[in-house]
């Protein structure tokens, strides 16, 4: 155990090597599903994006009139 701390203190690794290493990694062993899971990733941000623009969309619109003109409204009384 300590052995393994010690091979661990002499290899510093910062947040660019952390990634290439995490980007090896998910290469070998994860290879055939990377096209599916980057599939997923994009669907999902899509969806997250229409759902931003329609919550965004409902904010900004104001509530509709009815579609009755004052002629018609007229004739009914």
């Amino acid at each position: 155990m300590l052995h393994d701390l010690t091979i661990l203190a002499l290899l510093p690794l910062g947040g660019w090597e952390l990634a290439v290493v995490a980007i090896v990694f998910m290469l070998l062993f994860y290879g055939k599903r990377l096209p599916d899971i980057g599939r997923n990733m994009g669907r999902s941000i899509v969806e997250f994006k229409k759902g931003l623009s329609s919550q965004s969309g409902d904010e900004k619109q104001a509530p509709e009139k009815p579609a009755q003109s004052e002629q018609e409204s007229g004739k009914a009384s």
